[in-house]
């Protein structure tokens, strides 16, 4: 979706807004232990279709999740 192109329909029709879609204010909640921030999110929305992605912008967020999640494999 960054590149503005939208991965379901395909078709130009995606904007942007940071924090555009998510909880607490401000930013998603990325849990990774029991006291956690908000965290900022960079948001992607298909006016064709409805697809939406959100994209975490905290990069210390990020490398906690490596710790606190389960890799996908």
């Amino acid at each position: 979706m960054r590149s503005g192109y939208c991965p379901k329909c395909k078709t130009p029709t995606v904007y942007r807004m940071r924090d555009g879609i998510g909880e607490g204010g401000r930013g998603v909640y990325v849990r990774t232990s029991w006291m956690t921030k908000p965290s900022p999110v960079e948001s992607f929305v298909c006016t064709r279709c409805g697809y939406y992605e959100n994209y975490i912008q905290d990069e210390q967020k990020m490398a906690e999740v490596i710790n606190a999640w389960e890799k996908v494999v």
